[in-house]
């Protein structure tokens, strides 16, 4: 699902730097005009960054050189990881805190999942779950459409689609 959104990224005219497991998505990233990088740690200083793999624990492998580069060398202030993948919002929470801990605080996890395979990843229709604002005011989450909520225990209910607005 992260190719087509980091397509339709491209298209509209950001920047999209990625890295995946398989070599041939990012050549195919960098065709499309991206710029791909060997290790996730390469992301370091980059203000967000998005993961989208299938399972928190393929998170916390693709990230482990991410936080230990941030524990030598904090990122700025504001720095927010975006987790996309329908995990536990509890586990991503305790994500949050391992993140926070690494950056010394200049970073955090928001939790927005989305469904609908890869034709709801070229961002029409998109539904995902965002949970709280960037704690350092950087960007807001603004709801667009029928809402997902963590209930607790990690049970979502209602679903909604979510938008991102930096200032």
């Amino acid at each position: 699902m992260g190719a087509p959104m980091a397509a339709k990224l491209l298209k509209e005219g950001w920047q999209v730097r990625g890295w995946n497991r398989s070599p041939a998505a990012v050549r195919d990233l960098e065709q499309l005009g991206g710029t791909g990088v060997e290790h996730v740690a390469e992301l370091r200083e980059e203000p967000v960054i998005i993961f989208m793999l299938a399972d928190l624990p393929f998170i916390e492998e693709a990230a482990a050189g991410l936080l230990e580069a941030w524990r030598t060398a904090p990122p700025a202030p504001g720095t927010l990881l975006v987790v996309m993948s329908s995990v536990s919002p509890v586990a991503v929470r305790a994500f949050g805190r391992a993140v926070a801990d690494a950056s010394d605080g200049n970073a955090s996890v928001l939790d927005a999942p989305v469904s609908g395979g890869t034709d709801r990843g070229t961002c029409r229709g998109r539904r995902a779950c965002g949970e709280g604002l960037h704690p350092h005011g950087a960007g807001e989450v603004h709801a667009q459409g029928p809402v997902t909520c963590a209930g607790s225990g990690g049970q979502r209910r209602s679903r909604r689609a979510i938008g991102f607005r930096w200032r």
